[in-house]
């Protein structure tokens, strides 16, 4: 009897998400639930490649939304407390933390604050909320970008959240990654693209911020994965460095990430 040909293992053939709820800075800020999530690729049903990653807050408006802004003020005004709190996130994430990651917090941050205020938390006339979902970044790993894995990736995260929430609020400062250190010209241009890829997904500029973007998630549109093949074809043109295998995280991978790439 001859052998049967040996099989070829599988390939990396799922994307799953793992989303986490971390402590928050304890008595300071109650209302505000702090959260990442990790976007794999599986083969054999373990994750092998991480694809991306999400952080931000889950923050319960039954208080009102001075409540939460009071609370947000706390993570602008105590830039330590904000690293803190960062790290611990990034870590459990595999990813580093930079001081452009805290810049951008603290002012993703004081522009939600200031538009909770403003409108009380009532963010829209035709509901009444009782939480808010604040997106601090959607990012993919460089060598996975170009495939169309940012908006299935924050769909369903918002999905995930949604759940049990009728009208949940979504909240996000569209800015390119390294906003701050961009010559004007360069940052109007990375700014168009990033506020294109969000308001593809539903996204509009909420009418009493002049930076905070939103959407109802019962306004979010279905979320379509790309095909699993799409995932392992780089874009035309693009050379990728070896991807990171999140056993191994590279700590001193410091390069730019830019949301919905």
């Amino acid at each position: 009897m001859r052998n049967a040909p040996a099989r070829e293992p599988p390939p990396a053939s799922v994307v799953s998400l793992t989303v986490f709820h971390g402590a928050g800075l304890a008595d300071q800020t109650p209302l505000l639930r702090p959260w990442g999530a990790s976007l794999y690729l599986e083969s054999h049903g373990a994750p092998t490649l991480l694809l991306g990653s999400s952080m931000g807050f889950l923050a319960d408006l039954r208080s009102g939304g001075n409540a939460v802004a009071d609370q947000l003020d706390v993570l602008t005004r105590d830039s330590v407390a904000s690293t803190a709190l960062l790290r611990r996130i990034n870590r459990a994430l595999s990813r580093p933390t930079s001081a452009a990651h805290v810049t951008s917090l603290m002012s993703d941050t004081a522009a939600m604050s200031a538009l909770l205020r403003r409108t009380g938390g009532t963010l829209s006339p035709h509901t009444s909320a009782q939480a808010a979902l604040l997106i601090q970044h959607v990012t993919l790993e460089p060598w996975c970008r170009g495939h169309g894995l940012g908006a299935p990736f924050a769909g369903t995260l918002i999905d995930g959240f949604s759940l049990g929430r009728d009208h949940l609020p979504v909240l996000l400062v569209p800015r390119p990654d390294g906003w701050a250190e961009m010559l004007a010209a360069e940052r109007r241009v990375a700014q168009t693209a990033i506020e294109r890829s969000w308001a593809r997904m539903g996204f509009t500029r909420h009418r009493a911020s002049a930076e905070v973007w939103w959407l109802e998630s019962a306004s979010l549109p279905p979320t379509t994965w790309p095909p699993v093949d799409h995932l392992t074809r780089p874009p035309h043109g693009y050379q990728p460095g070896p991807p990171r295998d999140i056993r191994r995280p590279d700590a001193s991978n410091h390069q730019r990430r830019t949301p919905l790439e």
